[in-house]
């Protein structure tokens, strides 16, 4: 995310999603792995998918359209609610 926070975006999906590649280590661009996020810059990331370019070049139709619904749900959250939904199961807040 710190790449990002200097505008070095990989890609806009749009609805304040973008997708960033993870770099692991001196393996190469094939064993990298992408993230999509929730972004909006200087106030949150939440990392919505994460997975392997080696097991899948790109998001089908279907799944970028469910994370852009998932994101107009989180744009429409106070604050306050996305601190909470930290504290849920499954969810963990990390600062940087």
């Amino acid at each position: 995310m710190r790449r990002a926070e200097r505008g070095l975006v990989d890609a806009e999906l749009g609805g304040h999603l973008i997708k960033q590649r993870i770099p692991r280590g001196n393996r190469g661009a094939a064993t990298e792995a992408r993230a999509v996020v929730f972004y909006r810059r200087g106030e949150i990331a939440v990392f919505l998918h994460i997975f392997a370019k080696s097991d899948k070049a790109n998001l089908t139709k279907s799944q970028l359209a469910e994370y852009l619904e998932l994101a107009k749900f989180l744009e429409e959250l106070t604050e306050a609610q996305l601190k909470d939904l930290s504290g849920m199961k499954g969810w963990k807040e990390i600062t940087i």
